[in-house]
């Protein structure tokens, strides 16, 4: 069932029901591009997804590989996620000088570098 939007004038002279369907398709521009970014948005979720997963079974691997105490072993990820907050201030200042874009991209390309 569509939900219909009345649309009337402030004499109530003319009255135009569309449907929201329609409104929303002929007002919010969905084209190329925006496939492209929500693509490339839904990688660079992924990529972050599969690498936090990641370090939950790594550390565990290297805990007994490296004969680390527990204590040791909690300190692993605290110690990722201060990395990412000096990396998310580092790509701040960046973005500020150079744009979003430039550095969105060059972070991306960072980050996958990294991870092969």
């Amino acid at each position: 069932m569509a939900a219909t939007l009345n649309l009337s004038s402030s004499a109530g002279q003319q009255s135009t029901t569309a449907s929201l369907n329609n409104a929303i398709n002929d007002h919010l521009l969905y084209g190329q591009a925006q496939r492209l970014l929500a693509v490339t948005c839904g990688l660079a979720f992924m990529s972050d997804a599969i690498e936090v997963t990641m370090r939950s079974f790594l550390s565990a691997v290297l805990s007994r590989t490296w004969v680390l105490s527990s204590i040791q072993t909690s300190g692993m990820m605290p110690c990722v996620f201060a990395g990412m907050l000096l990396g998310s201030l580092f790509w701040g200042v960046l973005a500020d000088s150079f744009g979003r874009r430039p550095t969105a991209i060059a972070s991306s390309l960072s980050e996958t570098r990294m991870a092969l």
